[in-house]
């Protein structure tokens, strides 16, 4: 199991030993979204400090640094392929990472409130966004575009999960 603090330390710990296994050092503020990588022992982690890191958490070390939010990074997603990474921040935006290329693929712009969730479609090329503006937007990743809008929702979406 990986835990994130406010100090912006993530901690991989040997849940059957009951110990830490080691700490990873890097991110300058809260961490506030964590994400296992669906092959490999990876891990990505967004933070206050507007920074998403990739850690490779047997080497112990920040493999890879994507900058382009300008607020919080409130959540990460890795694509079920493995091959994209999916943040939501407070700057309003929805981005697609490539982690091969190691470099942002598409910005969604659309929201105007903090975004605070992200998931992908189990396997659809479809993403959402939960928003505190009280929006779900869908992004076709073929297009790279909206393909649908709810709207009206009572509070601020903090929550998205496709039934697989």
């Amino acid at each position: 199991i990986v835990a994130g603090s406010q100090s912006g330390s993530i901690r991989v710990w040997d849940l059957e030993a009951a110990k830490i296994l080691r700490t990873l050092m890097g991110h300058k503020a809260n961490i506030c979204s964590l994400d296992f990588h669906p092959y490999g022992e990876f891990v990505a982690s967004g933070s206050q400090d507007t920074n998403i890191k990739l850690w490779d958490i047997r080497r112990k070390g920040c493999v890879f640094r994507y900058r382009g939010h300008t607020q919080a990074v409130r959540c990460l997603r890795f694509s079920p392929d493995g091959k994209w990474l999916a943040s939501a921040a407070d700057d309003h935006t929805v981005k697609l990472w490539d982690l091969t290329a190691g470099k942002m693929m598409s910005e969604f712009p659309g929201h105007t409130g903090p975004v605070n969730v992200v998931e992908f479609h189990p396997n659809e090329y479809l993403l959402a966004s939960g928003s505190s503006d009280r929006t779900i937007r869908f992004w076709d990743l073929e297009k790279f575009q909206v393909v649908s809008c709810i709207e009206g929702e009572p509070g601020p979406v903090r929550s998205v999960l496709f039934n697989p």
